[in-house]
């Protein structure tokens, strides 16, 4: 079971999931905020470091054709949950290319920033946030761009070794379908989003959706 989307699904899942509101999907961005005392230890600072600056380009969907963006282009501005701005840079996880096999929308972006989160900006502890927005023609004909928030209060960590489990859980067949046969799966595959949702909110996740209508 390959998870190796951000926080092993984490910010797959609830697009794949509002996405159902869509009947067709044209752009989809995801911006996703770590916490700078969020890191781990320093290991998992040299995985960072080894994801974002690696290459040197990063992997995007534009007009329907898969894209390597880098310089100018791979800058972003992510607005966190209270409206703060902050510097971000594009990131090519696995998401990208679940979304577009998935959602078939045209032009896919996700943007990584690595800031204050805002409940520490608050003076809580640090969490991790996504924001989602998507763009398209809704099942009523209307067309809408919408945006979602997930934020956990307890940062990364929880959310990622719930996507671990959950894997691991529908690959023995503990949920959602029979044990899986031998093979390579990927995780939006073989669970479905509204359940992997179901179990973020238990786990602690906070949703909220904000509309605009394009």
């Amino acid at each position: 079971m390959l998870a190796s989307q951000w926080l092993a699904g984490a910010a797959l899942f609830p697009t794949l999931d509002y996405a159902k509101a869509f009947r067709a999907v044209e752009t989809i961005h995801v911006g996703v905020l770590l916490d700078e005392e969020d890191m781990g230890g320093q290991a998992a600072l040299a995985d960072y470091e080894r994801i974002t600056q690696s290459g040197s380009a990063t992997l995007t969907l534009k007009g329907g054709r898969f894209a390597w963006i880098a310089g100018d282009e791979a800058k972003a501005r992510y607005r966190s949950v209270d409206g703060v701005e902050l510097a971000a840079t594009a990131y090519g996880p696995l998401d990208i290319l679940s979304l577009a096999t998935v959602t078939d929308a045209k032009n896919i972006r996700f943007d990584l920033a690595f800031d204050v989160s805002a409940s520490r900006r608050r003076g809580e502890p640090f969490s991790t946030e996504s924001v989602i927005s998507i763009e398209g023609v809704l099942h009523s004909g209307e067309r809408a761009t919408r945006s979602y928030e997930v934020v956990h209060p307890q940062g990364q960590a929880p959310l990622t070794a719930l996507g671990v489990a959950l894997a691991t859980e529908r690959a023995l067949g503990l949920a959602g379908g029979e044990a899986l046969k031998p093979g390579l799966y990927f995780p939006d595959g073989v669970i479905d989003p509204a359940y992997y949702v179901g179990r973020m909110k238990e786990f602690g996740a906070v949703f909220t959706e904000a509309e605009a209508n394009g």
